[in-house]
């Protein structure tokens, strides 16, 4: 039992260290887009089309958001099922990535 608290414990922190580090990477891509869009602005000039649909893409990427500008609702889960209950089991598949581990059970400060 040690052992596998010993291990959840070291997966917890490796998802905390992701989801740290997936934090940064949309911080920075928010930073850089502001500032291409702020250096259009100050130059009165329009975004091309191409680049705009890139920046749109590079965000969906950023925020794991892969069905941005779909016809899809981006609401199934992993199996591709709408979240229904289909085992009885009624767990809750609807965490985002936005989500942090912080008050994640499997925490020391949760014991």
């Amino acid at each position: 039992m040690a052992r596998e608290m010993a291990h959840l414990r070291r997966a917890n922190e490796s998802l905390q260290r992701d989801n740290r580090a997936k934090d940064t990477a949309l911080q920075q891509s928010n930073i850089a887009t502001d500032l291409i869009l702020g250096l259009y602005q100050d130059l009165g000039k329009e975004i091309p089309d191409h680049l705009q649909r890139r920046l749109s893409a590079a965000q969906a990427i950023a925020t794991g958001s892969s069905h941005v500008g779909s016809e899809s609702p981006n609401n199934m889960d992993v199996n591709g099922h709408n979240g229904e209950d289909l085992g009885g089991t009624n767990i809750d598949n609807t965490h985002g990535s936005n989500q942090h581990c912080g008050n994640n059970a499997l925490s020391d400060d949760a014991a």
